[in-house]
């Protein structure tokens, strides 16, 4: 279990189909935070467009990959990482969540 310092615990689990649609929401907002600074808006646009669940299962599915998602005691998922071939490649935390730093237990 991990704590989130003066926040609730929450735990890293791995991906699971329903966790999609907030998978896509965290991610979408860093896209657009991201437009200009490190994505043209065309190219950030394009990326939000083709978040989809059904893309988001074919990801998981993807050999050598594994999604995990970090989700608090109520199943709201507040952050996702993946890994490829064991080295992380990615991690998005949900804007309210940011910057409060961990606590592993």
């Amino acid at each position: 279990m991990i704590s989130i310092t003066n926040q609730e615990e929450y735990e890293i689990i791995p991906f699971k189909i329903e966790h999609s649609k907030s998978i896509i929401e965290i991610r979408k907002t860093e896209l657009k935070k991201e437009i200009d600074k490190d994505f043209p808006e065309d190219i950030a646009n394009k990326l939000i467009n083709e978040l989809t669940i059904e893309k988001m299962e074919e990801i998981s599915k993807e050999p050598n990959r594994l999604i995990l998602s970090a989700v608090n005691k109520s199943g709201k998922v507040i952050g996702y990482g993946c890994l490829v071939d064991q080295q992380i490649r990615l991690v998005f935390i949900h804007e309210g969540y940011q910057k409060l730093g961990l606590d592993l237990k």
